[in-house]
């Protein structure tokens, strides 16, 4: 809580900085994560100083600050983090275009209230760049002074004070409004804090501190000095530890180095060094070039963090191409390699191959042979089984009729006997007694009786019928009784007593209920067995049957055994075909790849042989590169952020010292050093110079800073030669606007907006305020959206815009704080530059069709070498891209072949070129005093403004004047005498200014 925090806050003296840095660090981190944006302060000695005072002034009622300072020396960082400290909210003007008084005191009357009503501390934070009227230091001086700006608020708002004031002080009712206003501006004196950050370059500081005395003597004055080397030391030392740096290696044939490069701690130490030599070094080169031509350059810290910040990125640029082209030489090669392996290994394998293939042939043929012979048999077989599959059936049908015949037969006669047995199991002992009492039974028990004595083989009498009936198993014979077994003669005896008419059981149940069942079961019996007697014919037929049809099954069993295993042999034998088939279908065809392959791996060997020794050279020239990308990339940040403003002399100066002071600290950097080289291509080159760059290193090196540069360029252009190349590089898509335009904000928000660039001609001294978030790059991220803040207005911030500024002043005097937001490079012609120029105007008029010529040849180089680079890139890019074995694919190898062809035809038409060109360059070579005298005459007039400004010429203005003496001198001249006096007359001429 923050409230508690600051209730244990003890305010005393601090004898450890290292823990006061650690307390401020904390402090900045919680800063950060409340305003959701990084903000990178470095705690050295002088920073935690100033920290610490404008805290300790912000935490007093009523304390307020000035603290003056060069920009870029980080006054603003330490008033917002001292504010955060000491609880204060903070405020800003939101100064945009057309911002006025009006506006001022809008943003004015909403602060006091603020302070004053809500009674809120607050840290006004106001910078040079607000004060767009010398009349807002008038109402800042009266705030530092009295607490009061005079009719900022009206008598409405003034009641509308009063009567919350009342509320707030709990006073009567009859106290004074004027007296409640007056405590209303109290509680603003208490809780709003000034701090006025502003630059003493220039008269305008001096002026105001004497005309505005509440800056000096109502605020806590805090002097910015330039940054000492330690502290620009310690800024570099810690910001280098952050980063993955890798450490050079150790060579054995080299001399012992010393001890800085043994771990990265002393290897950040010594780049430290360097990065301070080179801020230092350009100070002062800036200061030299001051007193020496005039011309005045500021280098601040926001410029050696910016420096720092790009070698981050150039360093990660650098070593993410390194390993990008890397890995494509490296799998070119290596693809290359396995071509070359494959062409050797293949010869052996296809010689092996042939006679492989023909006995495999061989092979194929016999087991076909087999094949058909075993096909044959098994044709056989299954006709045959088939046959006697047909009989079986045949049979198996006929039985199983039979069968349902006889089955109908004894169904119709088991009925009655089952009734008959159901009725004698109904008879119990005393049935069978009542029966067997009788001496003398009656005829019809006695008819019964001797019935059932003939069906059991017994004398049909009355004893032996009486003496079965004391049989106690009598019954249990009787239901067991063997009904399919009997005799014909049987049933003629039967036959006799059942064939009366009174043999039926209704009426022999009328004597005896047991006999009734005995004569059901003896009826019942007989009608079984002449059934039985129709049916056994049947059921001996059927068995017959079922034995021959058991009998055939076994015998088509068999049959069918031996044809399965027949077929298993076939299948197997079918296997064994198709297996030897494939073996030769694949050799062939491995013999057809082999030798396709063969043929494509010669053509990729041969087509791409030149490439193979390049291509291992630019990998060890990548290795190289790679030991030296950070003492390279360390150079070319300083250039690009510090060596920008500075003429061709100066800018050699620099570079000369700073080599020197990498060779002291045992920093790697390449052999042949070059700030154009390491960052652009001779490719990108010529494109730009085909675009209307001049075809100087000055010119070079500035286009390859404002292609790399942190921040955007302000190009000093009195020639208009950067307008030019910027208009013809960026094409329909590029937007031109003044900075005298009244909409111009308009037209860069909707470029912001789409991605598309801008070119801002007409920069003065003063950039306008507007501009600032802009040129900073204030770019927040917001839900995976980055968006940028422009006075009121939000906007998407597309990634692809691009910011160019430009002015026409030779020799502008941009302050601190404008160089602290934008990279400054003079974009002046330089002789060698003009002289070019001129020579090509001369030769136009002299030989237009050798200076035709040699333009379209320049563009034709310039094609052709992009063309070339391209189809480089498309080949290494294949054959990394490529998947499986890179010889099968037809369409890649042809595409490559036809590639090399290409490449091949045009580095020999590049060659013709560039040996015409070399002989159109001997022959431009003679006109080169004139232009050399040219050159020499416009520095001349150039150095008039030195003696008076009213000295004022302009190169077109030059180059026209020369082109038309060249036109004069053309045509005076004798056809007949191209040495005559007039020409020479004409050429005296030429060196006289005409006004």
């Amino acid at each position: 809580d923050e409230k508690s925090h600051s209730l244990d806050r003890v305010y005393k003296p601090v004898n450890d900085f290292r823990q006061l840095a650690d307390i401020l660090v904390d402090f900045n981190n919680r800063y950060k994560n409340l305003i959701g944006k990084e903000n990178q302060i470095i705690f050295f000695d002088e920073c935690i100083q100033h920290i610490v005072r404008a805290a300790r002034v912000f935490r007093q009622p009523g304390g307020n600050m000035l603290l003056v300072g060069i920009g870029g020396t980080g006054k603003q960082v330490v008033a917002e983090l001292a504010a955060f400290i000491a609880q204060c909210q903070i405020h800003y003007l939101n100064v945009i275009r057309g911002y006025g008084m009006t506006e001022f005191h809008e943003d004015l009357r909403n602060l006091f209230l603020r302070a004053g009503v809500d009674g809120v501390k607050c840290v006004f934070i106001l910078k040079d760049e607000h004060i767009v009227k010398e009349s807002i230091l008038d109402d800042i001086n009266c705030i530092l002074d009295s607490g009061h700006v005079p009719e900022l608020f009206d008598r409405e708002e003034m009641d509308r004070i009063a009567i919350t004031m009342r509320s707030l002080k709990s006073s009567d009712k009859d106290e004074l409004n004027s007296s409640l206003f007056k405590y209303f501006i109290q509680r603003v004196q208490e809780n709003l804090h000034i701090a006025f950050c502003t630059s003493p370059t220039g008269k305008k500081f001096r002026q105001r501190c004497r005309k505005y005395s509440a800056l000096v003597n109502c605020c806590t004055i805090d002097w910015f000095d330039e940054w000492p080397a330690n502290a620009l030391h310690s800024v570099a030392t810690k910001y280098l530890y952050n980063l993955d740096i890798p450490l050079p290696k150790s060579k054995d044939n080299t001399k012992a180095k010393s001890n800085k490069l043994t771990n990265l701690q002393n290897y950040c130490i010594s780049l430290a060094d360097a990065c301070v030599t080179f801020f230092m070094s350009s100070k002062e080169t800036a200061t030299t070039m001051a007193d020496e031509i005039k011309r005045h350059y500021y280098l601040t810290p926001t410029n050696y963090l910016d420096s720092m910040h790009l070698f981050t990125k150039m360093l990660t640029h650098q070593q993410q191409k390194i390993a990008r082209n890397k890995e494509r030489l490296k799998s070119g090669l290596s693809k290359l390699q396995q071509a070359e392996v494959f062409v050797i290994n293949v010869k052996d394998e296809l010689v092996k191959l042939g006679p492989l293939i023909e006995l495999k042939a061989q092979e194929n043929e016999k087991l076909m042979t087999e094949l058909k012979n075993e096909e044959t048999e098994v044709e056989k077989m299954k006709t045959l089984i088939q046959t006697e599959e047909s009989l079986t059936a045949q049979e198996a049908r006929e039985v199983e009729q039979i069968t349902k015949d006889a089955e109908l037969d004894l169904n119709k006669a088991l009925p009655a006997l089952d009734a008959a047995n159901s009725a004698l199991n109904a008879l119990d002992k005393s049935d069978i007694a009542e029966i067997r009492v009788y001496t003398n039974p009656p005829h019809l028990v006695m008819t019964v009786m001797a019935a059932v004595c003939i069906l059991l083989q017994e004398k049909p009498e009355w004893p032996t019928a009486k003496q079965l009936l004391t049989d106690t198993a009598f019954l249990v014979k009787l239901i067991t009784f063997d009904k399919s077994s009997m005799s014909d003669k049987i049933l003629t005896k039967l036959h006799r007593y059942t064939s009366q008419a009174d043999f039926t059981p209704e009426k022999v149940g009328q004597v005896s209920v047991a006999c009734r069942s005995m004569c059901q079961w003896v009826l019942a019996v007989q009608h079984y067995a002449e059934v039985y007697k129709i049916v056994k014919p049947k059921m001996n037929r059927y068995e017959t049957l079922k034995n021959e049809l058991e009998l055939a099954r076994d015998n088509l069993g068999r049959k069918q055994q031996k044809l399965r295993e027949i077929e298993k042999h076939l299948q197997d034998l079918q296997k064994r075909y198709r297996k030897s088939v494939a073996d030769h279908e694949y050799l062939w065809q491995h013999k057809e790849l082999s030798t396709l392959r063969q043929y494509r791996a010669t053509l990729l060997t041969k087509s791409l042989s030149g490439e193979k020794d390049r291509w291992s050279d630019a990998l060890d020239e990548l290795d190289v590169h790679l030991e030296t990308v950070v003492g390279d990339s360390l150079l070319s940040a300083a250039y690009a952020t510090f060596a920008g403003a500075f003429t061709v002399d100066y800018r050699k100066q620099l570079v000369s010292i700073w080599i020197d002071k990498c060779n002291l600290e045992e920093i790697p950097i390449g052999k042949k050093y070059s700030f154009v080289s390491h960052l652009s291509s001779n490719l990108d080159m010529q494109g730009w110079h085909a675009l209307g760059l001049p075809k100087n290193d000055h010119s070079r090196q500035n286009a390859v800073i404002v292609m790399n540069c942190y921040k955007w360029p302000l190009m000093i252009d009195p020639q208009g030669q950067a307008r030019l190349w910027i208009r013809r590089m960026e094409g329909e898509r590029l937007k031109l606007v003044k900075s005298t335009d009244a909409n111009y904000m308009r037209t860069l928000e909707n470029a912001i907006r789409v991605g598309e660039p801008v070119l801002l001609e007409g920069i003065d001294d003063n950039v306008d305020p507007s501009l600032r978030p802009i040129l900073l790059k204030h770019v927040e991220n917001r839900g995976g959206q980055a968006v940028i803040q422009i006075g009121d207005t939000e906007l998407a911030y597309n990634s692809n815009f691009r910011l160019y500024l430009t002015t026409q002043v030779a020799n502008p005097h941009y302050l601190p704080e404008t160089s602290a937001k934008v990279t400054v490079i003079n974009f002046s012609t330089t002789f060698d530059g003009l002289r070019d120029q001129l020579l090509s105007i001369v030769v136009q008029k002299e030989k237009p069709q050798l200076e035709l010529q040699r333009q379209n040849l320049l563009e034709s180089i310039a094609s052709d070498k992009i063309k070339l680079r391209d189809i480089e890139d498309k080949v290494l890019n294949s054959l990394q891209d490529s998947q499986g074995n890179i010889l099968d694919d037809e369409n890649l190898v042809t595409s490559l072949e036809e590639s090399k062809k290409t490449s091949a035809i045009i580095k020999e038409r590049v060659s013709q070129s560039e040996s015409t060109q070399r002989k159109i360059d001997v022959n431009r070579h003679k006109f080169f005093p004139i232009a050399t005298r040219g050159a020499i005459i416009y520095f001349a007039l150039q150095d008039l403004s030195f003696v008076n400004h009213m000295y004022q010429f302009s190169l077109a203005w030059f180059t026209n004047l020369f082109s038309d003496c060249i036109s004069n001198i053309k045509s005076k001249r004798p056809a007949s005498s191209p040495a005559s006096p007039q020409r020479r007359a004409s050429t005296k001429k030429l060196t006289s200014i005409r006004a």
